[in-house]
This record gives structure tokens, C-alpha cells and sequence, in this order.
């Protein structure tokens, strides 16, 4: 073959991959821009979010290249933590649920609100705030031509583990004011929050934290379960012995100075709003995370066996569920 000739193939074959590609070979992902409100606390989502302001949110929805274009396809909202959209082991849960043939949408709550994280400052952006992002992006994936309403889930890490959980909170749903109801929630190493009056949606929740976790501890989720499940919900506990915090990542345990460690804590939310340090009777308007329970500097970092589990025990989960 002359030079010419295999320079030739080589054009070719790179057009030929071009055209592949944006045939929509492989996975397909599109960013998805939709309205949500800056709020505040619980009290101002509560008190109705007309008064908030318009902010622009985004998220990534990829749809999975075997997916047929004939049948809508379930999906999975991924909230990120406190270190923001682009920490690396969100990532691992994406490609589990991509790989079950399961849409994913992957929301940032923080660069639109001009935050990169909140690991030093937890009321840069609130959780309130984050979960009113979720349902807004609910009700946008829920008129997706692509997307099966009644199958979409929720799953969230360290702060987006608690908008996963509160998600669930019935008065909170209400005052968002959008009609559809996510199919299951799963909170990783989650803040555990008790609500009253305890009215929650009949999805099933799944929540996974760590032993050693001083982060957001596992100690308040054992009490909170059972009452769950004691009031007919369908609520789900894994404990994972000699874990901590984000013990899905790859990197090994780890001091993080900026975290305040909620261990002595136990929180609850009210109707009003309030959102209670039980133990120091502070709401966050008396600074929740100035409240005497608190204590600066936790430890993170990956454990195997409980990242190995987890993905398998969330993938069992969402199976059953969605």
C-alpha cells in the first residue's frame, strides 16, 4: 500500500469514528438548565418558595447507549456533597447505575450559587436549598420524552445524603409544591434527622454510613430507622463496622481539619421550619453549627470492603425498587 493510500485509510477512519460519535454511539449526555430558588433555611422553604430568588441550576442526564429509544428508562438524581460536583467518587455511582441500563442525572448546586464547596462553611449553601434543587429537577426529568416518571430515584453523599432524606419529609414536598414523588431515596453517610410532625413519603430509603464516622455519625440513624419502620415506612440501615466518612473513596483515612464532627449532635426539623441541635436546644438561627455538640476536625477516607459492599448493596437496592 502506498503512502498515499494509508494516508487516505487514516482520514477515513477518523471521519468514520466522527460520524459514529455523533451518531450517538455510546453513552449520551446532555446539560439540562431549569429554575430553582436561593432561600435559606428550612423556615424560608417552608414559608413558600415564591419568596425566594430565581436561580439557574444545571445537571448533566446521561442516558445509557443500550437504552432503547422505544421505552422510557428509569433514572437516578445524584446530589452531591460538601466538596462539591466534581469529587471524584461520585463518579463510581454514576457508572454503576449507567452500567444497569439506568439514566443518571448529575446536579450541581454550588457553581451556579458561586460556591466551590462548603466543607468551612455548611450555610454557604443549604441543604434546604439543595433539596429544593432536586425537586425541581424532578419535575423537569419527570416531562422528559426519555425518562419513566415514576421511576426515579434519588441518591446523595454526606450533604446530598441529607437531602436525600429530607427529601422524604411530606410538609417539605408540600411547600416546594411539585407533584411527583421520587421512587426511592439512598443516603450516604448522611446527617440522620428526625422530623415532626413524622409524615414521609411511602418510598423506600436506604441509608449506609460508617462505624467510625464522626462526620456525620451512624450512632442517630439506629433510633431513627426503627422509627421509621415502627410507623409502617420502609426504611433500610447499613452500618459498616471500622468505616468513616466517604468511605467509598479510594484515598486512605485521613484528618480533614475544616469538618466539625456532629457526634455528640442529634438534629430534628419542625413544621415551622425550625431546624433543632436537640442536645443544645439551637435552631440555625442560633447557629446549628455553633451549637456546643460540635467539635472541629473529623477523619475520611476509603474502607474496601465497605466501597465494595456498598456498591453491590445500593445496586440490589435500586433493583428491588425502581
Amino acid at each position: 500500500m502506498t503512502k498515499i493510500a494509508k494516508s487516505l485509510m487514516v482520514v477515513l477512519v477518523i471521519v468514520f469514528s466522527v460520524t459514529l460519535a455523533n451518531a450517538g454511539w455510546g453513552d449520551k449526555t446532555e446539560t439540562i438548565k431549569f429554575m430553582s430558588k436561593d432561600l435559606g433555611t428550612y423556615n424560608d422553604v417552608l414559608d413558600g418558595i415564591e419568596n425566594g430568588k430565581d436561580v439557574e441550576i444545571y445537571g448533566k442526564l446521561t442516558i445509557p447507549s443500550e437504552a432503547s429509544e422505544d421505552v422510557k428508562i428509569p433514572c437516578m438524581i445524584y446530589m452531591h456533597g460538601s466538596g462539591g460536583y466534581q469529587t471524584k467518587r461520585n463518579f463510581q455511582w454514576i457508572d454503576l447505575f449507567l452500567d444497569m441500563g439506568i439514566a443518571t442525572f448529575k446536579i450541581d448546586s454550588f457553581t451556579p450559587r458561586g460556591v466551590k464547596n462548603t466543607s468551612g462553611n455548611q450555610s454557604a449553601v443549604e441543604s434546604a436549598e439543595m433539596a429544593v434543587d432536586v425537586y425541581k429537577a424532578l419535575e423537569v426529568l419527570s416531562k422528559h420524552p426519555r425518562i419513566d416518571k415514576s421511576r426515579i430515584g434519588i441518591i446523595g453523599n454526606s450533604k446530598g445524603g441529607i437531602v436525600s432524606l429530607v427529601t422524604m419529609w411530606k410538609p417539605l414536598k408540600d411547600a416546594i409544591g411539585v407533584d411527583d414523588t421520587f421512587a426511592l431515596h439512598v443516603a450516604l453517610y448522611g446527617v440522620a434527622v428526625d422530623f415532626e410532625p413524622f409524615e414521609l413519603t411511602s418510598s423506600p430509603l436506604l441509608s449506609l454510613v460508617g462505624e467510625e464516622d464522626d462526620y456525620t455519625p451512624a450512632a442517630p440513624w439506629i433510633p431513627l430507622i426503627a422509627k421509621m419502620k415502627n410507623n409502617g415506612y420502609n426504611a433500610n440501615l447499613i452500618v459498616y463496622k471500622g468505616a468513616y466518612h466517604a468511605f467509598d473513596a479510594k484515598f486512605n483515612v485521613k484528618t480533614f481539619s475544616k469538618g466539625y464532627s456532629y457526634k455528640n449532635c442529634n438534629f430534628k426539623v419542625y413544621d415551622d421550619g425550625r431546624f433543632m441541635e436537640t442536645n443544645s436546644n439551637l435552631n440555625d438561627e442560633d447557629g446549628i453549627v455553633e451549637c456546643r455538640c460540635k467539635k472541629k476536625g473529623v477523619k475520611l477516607g476509603g474502607n474496601s470492603k465497605a466501597r465494595k459492599d456498598s456498591l453491590l448493596k445500593v445496586k440490589e437496592f435500586v433493583s428491588s425498587n425502581l
